[in-house]
């Protein structure tokens, strides 16, 4: 920066190498996989498929409690049948599951991934298939 010592006092610094590039190490790829990510990718979609069984179950259930109300000595009757209420539930879970897709952008490639993986155990390795 000898010649050009006003214009690195703009930008703000006198080497412009990358500090990774200076160590001997090269800048890491933008597409390159790295195997943490993997993983917390895969904890994440767990985390979220358990979040809106919980939130399915729980809305089930406060559907369950809702009754009709009635006067004097009775008995208070449930507004919904057993099997309203599970679909009750059912709903809130899939409604959780739809918002987890389409604000995480990870959520459905792990999904696909399982849904793969799933269908090779139940339909049989191409191994089977070769060996025939």
């Amino acid at each position: 920066c000898s010649d050009y010592t006003d214009l690195c006092r703009c930008i703000g610094s006198t080497n412009t190498i990358p500090e990774q590039q200076r160590a001997g190490r090269r800048p890491p790829v933008a597409g390159a996989p790295q195997p943490y990510i993997h993983r917390v990718n895969t904890a994440r979609t767990v985390l979220l498929y358990a979040v809106s069984a919980i939130v399915g179950i729980l809305l089930g259930l406060a559907a369950a409690q809702v009754t009709i109300s009635c006067t004097g000595h009775c008995v208070a009757q449930p507004r919904f049948p057993l099997w309203q209420s599970g679909v009750i539930g059912l709903a809130g879970a899939v409604v959780v599951v739809i918002a987890c897709a389409l604000l995480d952008e990870e959520f459905i490639p792990v999904t696909r991934q399982w849904l793969r993986a799933a269908r090779h155990r139940i339909s049989g390795d191409g191994r089977k298939r070769q060996a025939s």
